[in-house]
């Protein structure tokens, strides 16, 4: 198997559906199953050959995110915590390779908000994150702590519908938004599939060695940390139910994330909307955690209000046409032409 197979086969693809309802062994199963393949990739593929040098580094990253699935399943957050830590801290050379550049909306393009208000008209701040003294209200969430507020955005609307689980019948009543940095922004970026690295790993530019070698880098770091992007990137099998196994890895990975003042928050792969292997943007959540140095426990992020601007908040209202790919576009092009101001 060479470097394309891998990122285009099946073992690596992302998002996976859990099959098994224990959520340990299938975890293991799936890491166990990455690096077998790993070991067995062709030699004489120079990428191929740079991957299995990372394996032994592939192993213990593996098993330092089970050691921590396990002890958080035994009552230990804490020490489950401690246990993902370590295995963060020895790869996060390579982790450093997949954190963004500071980039502004230019080049990440255009990102949204919707909140389900029932067709009541609200003010501007209901579309940002939850105010501190209604933490009580913030529940579970993939990238989310519950009772601590952050601001979910999506690169479209028709994403944005599916993380909400809201029906055709409902979208007249849902209230969008338009959000725009005010300043450039760093965040860890889980935003790629490896599908979508797919041709990039095939390209021209990767075919010798050396010839491009930071988007070389970039690929064996992805792949060498791939183990955890995929403990992230599970489907939930009981969505319906208060406690969410598939949400463990990513709650702890962004509790260590926010101890690192140099970013801003995460960009990660939807697990409920891909209608395209290779898309990227449009497929794209961000999280971005309300911080809150000091003072009462009200009110909102005054980090966020100095990073974001958006538009006043427009009801969808009755649906124009039975295509909601092509309504929401039509919604997105409505908010494209509003103007944005800070909260």
């Amino acid at each position: 198997m060479n470097a394309q197979d891998l990122f285009n086969g099946p073992v690596m693809k992302l998002p996976r559906d859990r099959d098994e309802e224990d959520f340990e062994r299938y975890l293991e199963d799936l890491l166990e199953a990455y690096l077998h393949v790993v070991k067995t990739l062709d030699s004489r593929c120079h990428l191929c050959v740079r991957i299995q040098g990372a394996e032994a580094e592939i192993a213990k990253l593996s098993q330092w995110i089970r050691n921590g699935v396990r002890k958080y399943l035994a009552g230990t957050p804490e020490a489950a915590y401690k246990e993902l830590l370590k295995g963060i801290n020895f790869v996060y050379p390579r982790m450093n390779n997949l954190f963004s550049l500071k980039v502004g909306s230019d080049k990440l393009g255009h990102l949204y908000r919707m909140v389900d208000t029932k067709g009541a008209t609200v003010p501007k701040e209901r579309l940002f994150h939850a105010p501190f003294n209604l933490r009580h209200k913030v529940g579970q969430h993939r990238y989310g702590i519950p009772g601590f507020p952050c601001l979910y955005l999506g690169g479209s609307l028709e994403l944005c519908k599916e993380e909400l689980r809201i029906q055709a019948a409902a979208l007249p009543g849902v209230t969008v938004a338009e959000f725009a940095f005010r300043r450039k922004v760093k965040f860890l970026d889980f935003g790629y599939r490896p599908s979508a690295l797919a041709s990039v790993v095939a390209g021209s530019a990767m075919r010798k060695p050396g010839e491009n070698p930071r988007l070389e880098d970039f690929i064996v770091n992805y792949a060498t940390c791939w183990p955890l992007i995929a403990a992230s990137s599970i489907k939930v099998l009981h969505d319906d139910q208060p406690f969410v196994y598939e949400y463990i890895i990513p709650q702890m990975i962004l509790q260590w994330a926010m101890s690192n003042a140099e970013w801003d928050g995460i960009r990660y792969f939807s697990t409920r909307f891909t209608p395209d292997p290779e898309a990227i943007a449009g497929t794209a959540n961000y999280v971005f955690p309300a911080t809150h140095d000091s003072g009462p426990q009200t009110g909102y992020s005054q980090r966020l209000k100095d990073t974001f601007e958006f538009t006043d908040p427009v009801v969808w209202g009755s649906l124009k046409n039975c295509n909601l790919r092509l309504e929401a576009r039509n919604k997105e092009g409505e908010l494209n032409a509003l103007g944005k101001a800070p909260l």
